[in-house]
C-alpha cells in the first residue's frame, strides 16, 4: 500500500537532514586542527544553501533569517567547539607521548592552532581554561563553551535582524528552536508561502531592495501586513472578507486584535483549534497566489 503524501514529506525531510549531518560529521574531525576562516566560510555556505533548499526559499534569502527560522546555529560554532575539545584533549595527554610533545612545540612557537585557541578563550573571558585546562572535565568544557557560543549568537540576532520585522514579530528566540508552523503545515506549497512572508523572500515591493516600495494599487508600502489585511487589489478584499467571516466563527476575539497581532497570530498559526489553522492556511495561500497570479 502506498504511503500518504504527508508521510513521504516527513521521510524526505528526515533523509535530507540525516544525509547532510552524517556527511558533515565525517568531515569535521579531519579539519579541526587546520580549519581556517576560509574553510569555515565554505562549510557555512554549504550549510546555509542546504537550509534554504529545505525551506524552499531563494538563494538570496538572508543566511541569518534562514538559520533563525530553522533554529540552527552556524557551522562555525560546531567547528570552534570541536577545536576547543581537541585542544583540551591535547592538554590532558601524558607528558611523554609523541602527540603531546608535538602539541608543546606548537604551543611554544605560537603556531596558528594554539594562537587561535588562546585568542578565542581570552576574547570571551575564558582565560582560566588556558591556565587550568586539566582541572576541567571534557563534558564540562563542551557544555560550557557550547552554551556560551549559542547565547552569543542568539543575542547578535536581535541587532542583525532588525529589518526582518515579520520574523521578529512571529519568531520567539527563547527558546531558540525551529518554528512550529514547519511541523504543522504539511502542504509544501502553503508552507513555502508562509516561510517567504516571514523571512522577506517574496515579491512584495517592501522586501525587494528597490527604491519603489509602494503597492501599485494602494500607494502605500507593500508589506506582508498590507497584503493580508488592507490591500484592495483585485479580489483580495473578497478573499479577506471570507476569511474574516470564517475565522470569527471559531475565534471571535480575532477581530479585536491590532494589525501586528493579527499578522503574528496568522503567520505563527497561533490558534486553539485545527479548524482555525486550516482557515488561516487557505487565507494566506489564496491572498499570496492571487496577488502574484500563481496557481494554488
Amino acid at each position: 500500500m502506498a504511503l500518504p503524501s504527508v508521510f513521504l514529506d516527513i521521510l524526505k525531510w528526515l533523509h535530507f537532514w540525516c544525509y547532510f549531518y552524517s556527511s558533515f560529521n565525517v568531515c569535521v574531525p579531519y579539519t579541526v586542527e587546520e580549519c581556517s576562516s576560509r574553510s569555515w566560510k565554505n562549510f557555512e555556505q554549504i550549510h546555509t544553501s542546504f537550509c534554504k533548499y529545505v525551506l524552499g526559499v531563494s538563494k538570496y534569502t538572508s543566511n541569518l533569517a534562514t538559520l533563525c527560522e530553522l533554529g540552527r546555529l552556524p557551522i562555525g560554532v560546531r567547528i570552534t567547539l570541536a577545536q576547543i575539545l581537541y585542544w583540551h584533549r591535547l592538554e590532558q595527554l601524558e607528558d611523554e607521548s609523541i602527540l603531546h610533545c608535538a602539541y608543546l612545540e606548537n604551543k611554544q612557537n605560537n603556531y596558528d592552532f594554539f594562537n587561535g585557541i588562546k585568542y578565542f578563550l581570552k576574547s570571551n573571558g575564558l582565560g582560566n581554561f588556558l591556565d587550568d585546562a586539566k582541572f576541567y572535565s571534557p563534558k564540562y568544557v563542551k557544555s560550557f563553551i557550547s552554551m556560551r557560543m549559542s547565547d552569543q549568537f542568539i543575542q547578535s540576532l536581535h541587532s542583525k535582524l532588525n529589518h526582518f520585522e515579520n520574523l521578529l514579530l512571529c519568531k520567539s528566540l527563547s527558546p531558540y528552536k525551529h518554528s512550529d508552523y514547519l511541523d504543522e503545515i504539511r502542504n509544501v506549497k502553503i508552507r513555502n508561502v508562509f516561510t517567504r512572508l516571514r523571512v522577506n523572500s517574496n515579491k512584495l515591493k517592501a522586501y525587494c531592495h528597490k527604491e519603489d516600495v509602494l503597492c501599485s494599487h494602494c500607494k502605500v508600502p507593500e508589506t506582508a501586513s498590507h497584503l493580508l489585511f488592507s490591500c484592495s487589489y483585485g479580489q483580495l478584499p473578497v478573499i479577506r472578507n471570507k476569511f474574516d467571516q470564517n475565522i470569527l466563527n471559531v475565534t471571535p476575539t480575532f477581530s479585536n486584535k491590532t494589525i501586528n497581532d493579527k499578522l503574528s497570530i496568522v503567520l505563527n498559526l497561533n490558534f486553539s483549534s485545527q479548524e482555525a489553522v486550516k482557515i488561516a492556511c487557505s487565507f494566506v495561500r489564496d491572498m499570496y497566489n492571487h496577488r502574484f497570479n500563481r496557481n494554488p
